[in-house]
Protein backbone atom coordinates (compact mmCIF):
# COMPACT_ATOMS: atom_id res chain seq x y z
CA UNK A 1 0.00 0.00 0.00
CA UNK A 2 2.79 2.43 0.95
CA UNK A 3 4.60 1.67 -2.31
CA UNK A 4 1.40 2.32 -4.32
CA UNK A 5 0.91 5.69 -2.61
CA UNK A 6 4.54 6.59 -3.33
CA UNK A 7 4.11 5.69 -7.01
CA UNK A 8 0.90 7.72 -7.25
CA UNK A 9 2.57 10.74 -5.62
CA UNK A 10 5.50 10.50 -8.02
CA UNK A 11 3.18 10.31 -11.03
CA UNK A 12 1.25 13.36 -9.81
CA UNK A 13 4.51 15.23 -9.20
CA UNK A 14 5.82 14.37 -12.68
CA UNK A 15 2.58 15.57 -14.23
CA UNK A 16 2.78 18.77 -12.22
CA UNK A 17 6.18 19.43 -13.80
CA UNK A 18 5.40 18.31 -17.34
CA UNK A 19 1.92 19.72 -17.94
CA UNK A 20 2.95 23.40 -17.60
CA UNK A 21 5.97 22.74 -19.79
CA UNK A 22 3.86 21.14 -22.50
CA UNK A 23 1.28 23.90 -22.36
CA UNK A 24 3.96 26.51 -22.89
CA UNK A 25 3.50 28.32 -19.62
CA UNK A 26 7.22 28.38 -19.19
CA UNK A 27 7.47 32.03 -20.11
CA UNK A 28 6.36 33.48 -16.82
CA UNK A 29 8.63 33.82 -13.81
CA UNK A 30 7.93 34.47 -10.20
CA UNK A 31 9.83 35.86 -7.29
CA UNK A 32 10.55 33.49 -4.46
CA UNK A 33 12.69 34.25 -1.44
CA UNK A 34 13.94 37.46 -3.05
CA UNK A 35 15.48 35.87 -6.15
CA UNK A 36 13.53 35.40 -9.33
CA UNK A 37 14.63 32.45 -11.47
CA UNK A 38 15.92 34.90 -14.08
CA UNK A 39 18.06 36.64 -11.45
CA UNK A 40 19.45 33.28 -10.39
CA UNK A 41 20.32 32.47 -14.00
CA UNK A 42 22.08 35.83 -14.24
CA UNK A 43 24.04 35.01 -11.10
CA UNK A 44 25.11 31.69 -12.64
CA UNK A 45 26.16 33.40 -15.85
CA UNK A 46 28.27 35.92 -13.93
CA UNK A 47 30.45 33.35 -12.17
CA UNK A 48 34.11 34.20 -12.45
CA UNK A 49 36.13 31.58 -14.35
CA UNK A 50 37.89 30.64 -11.11
CA UNK A 51 34.79 30.70 -8.87
CA UNK A 52 34.30 27.99 -6.27
CA UNK A 53 30.75 27.65 -4.96
CA UNK A 54 28.63 25.27 -2.93
CA UNK A 55 24.99 25.54 -4.01
CA UNK A 56 21.81 24.05 -2.58
CA UNK A 57 19.02 24.29 -5.16
CA UNK A 58 15.34 23.82 -4.62
CA UNK A 59 13.71 23.12 -7.98
CA UNK A 60 10.00 23.88 -8.05
CA UNK A 61 7.22 24.81 -10.45
CA UNK A 62 4.66 27.58 -10.38
CA UNK A 63 2.09 24.96 -9.31
CA UNK A 64 2.68 24.68 -5.56
CA UNK A 65 1.18 22.06 -3.27
CA UNK A 66 1.48 21.91 0.54
CA UNK A 67 4.12 19.15 0.29
CA UNK A 68 6.22 21.21 -2.12
CA UNK A 69 6.10 24.21 0.20
CA UNK A 70 7.02 21.93 3.11
CA UNK A 71 10.12 20.65 1.27
CA UNK A 72 11.24 24.22 0.63
CA UNK A 73 10.57 25.34 4.22
CA UNK A 74 12.19 22.29 5.87
CA UNK A 75 15.27 22.54 3.64
CA UNK A 76 15.66 26.28 4.28
CA UNK A 77 15.23 25.79 8.02
CA UNK A 78 17.83 23.00 8.08
CA UNK A 79 20.30 25.24 6.25
CA UNK A 80 19.55 28.24 8.48
CA UNK A 81 19.94 26.14 11.65
CA UNK A 82 23.14 24.31 10.74
CA UNK A 83 24.81 26.43 8.08
CA UNK A 84 23.89 30.04 8.91
CA UNK A 85 27.54 31.06 9.10
CA UNK A 86 28.37 29.43 5.74
CA UNK A 87 25.32 31.11 4.16
CA UNK A 88 26.28 34.50 5.58
CA UNK A 89 29.92 34.16 4.45
CA UNK A 90 28.89 33.08 0.94
CA UNK A 91 30.44 29.63 1.40
CA UNK A 92 27.01 28.10 0.77
CA UNK A 93 24.37 29.47 -1.58
CA UNK A 94 20.62 28.69 -1.35
CA UNK A 95 18.78 29.06 -4.65
CA UNK A 96 15.17 28.49 -5.56
CA UNK A 97 14.61 27.80 -9.25
CA UNK A 98 11.24 27.65 -10.99
CA UNK A 99 11.77 25.04 -13.70
CA UNK A 100 8.63 25.83 -15.65
CA UNK A 101 10.19 29.17 -16.52
CA UNK A 102 11.59 28.83 -20.05
CA UNK A 103 14.97 30.21 -18.97
CA UNK A 104 15.34 27.41 -16.42
CA UNK A 105 14.00 24.40 -18.30
CA UNK A 106 17.52 23.13 -18.99
CA UNK A 107 17.83 22.17 -15.31
CA UNK A 108 15.21 19.42 -15.81
CA UNK A 109 17.49 17.54 -18.19
CA UNK A 110 20.76 18.49 -16.49
CA UNK A 111 19.69 17.16 -13.08
CA UNK A 112 17.29 14.48 -14.37
CA UNK A 113 14.41 16.08 -12.46
CA UNK A 114 11.09 14.25 -12.35
CA UNK A 115 9.52 16.29 -9.56
CA UNK A 116 10.30 19.12 -7.17
CA UNK A 117 13.79 18.41 -5.88
CA UNK A 118 16.64 19.52 -3.66
CA UNK A 119 19.97 19.29 -5.48
CA UNK A 120 23.47 19.93 -4.15
CA UNK A 121 26.02 21.31 -6.61
CA UNK A 122 29.81 21.78 -6.35
CA UNK A 123 31.29 24.42 -8.61
CA UNK A 124 35.06 24.53 -8.84
CA UNK A 125 37.01 26.91 -11.06
CA UNK A 126 33.70 28.17 -12.47
CA UNK A 127 32.49 24.73 -13.58
CA UNK A 128 30.15 22.30 -11.91
CA UNK A 129 32.18 19.22 -11.01
CA UNK A 130 29.61 17.18 -9.07
CA UNK A 131 25.96 17.20 -8.07
CA UNK A 132 23.62 15.11 -5.95
CA UNK A 133 19.83 14.94 -5.94
CA UNK A 134 18.47 14.48 -2.40
CA UNK A 135 15.95 11.87 -3.47
CA UNK A 136 14.63 11.04 0.01
CA UNK A 137 13.02 14.42 0.72
CA UNK A 138 9.58 13.21 -0.38
CA UNK A 139 9.71 10.11 1.82
CA UNK A 140 10.73 12.11 4.91
CA UNK A 141 8.06 14.83 4.71
CA UNK A 142 6.09 13.44 7.64
CA UNK A 143 9.02 13.73 10.05
CA UNK A 144 10.55 17.20 10.15
CA UNK A 145 13.46 16.14 12.39
CA UNK A 146 14.41 13.22 10.13
CA UNK A 147 14.02 15.45 7.05
CA UNK A 148 16.28 18.17 8.44
CA UNK A 149 18.81 15.61 9.68
CA UNK A 150 18.88 14.04 6.21
CA UNK A 151 19.48 17.41 4.54
CA UNK A 152 22.22 18.51 6.95
CA UNK A 153 23.94 15.12 6.80
CA UNK A 154 23.90 15.15 2.99
CA UNK A 155 25.16 18.75 2.84
CA UNK A 156 27.98 17.94 5.27
CA UNK A 157 28.91 14.74 3.43
CA UNK A 158 28.76 16.31 -0.03
CA UNK A 159 30.56 19.60 0.62
CA UNK A 160 32.90 18.26 3.32
CA UNK A 161 35.59 20.62 4.58
CA UNK A 162 34.56 23.49 2.31
CA UNK A 163 31.92 24.63 4.82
Amino acid sequence: MKKAVTVILLVVAVLAVLVPLIRGTAERGSEVSGNSPDETMSQNAQLAPDADMNIVYYFMTSQRCPSCMKIEAFTKEALDNDYASALNKGELDWRIIEVDNRANIHFVKKYELVTKSVVLSKVRDGKEVEWRNLDQVWQLLDDKDQFENYVTTEVSDFFGDTL
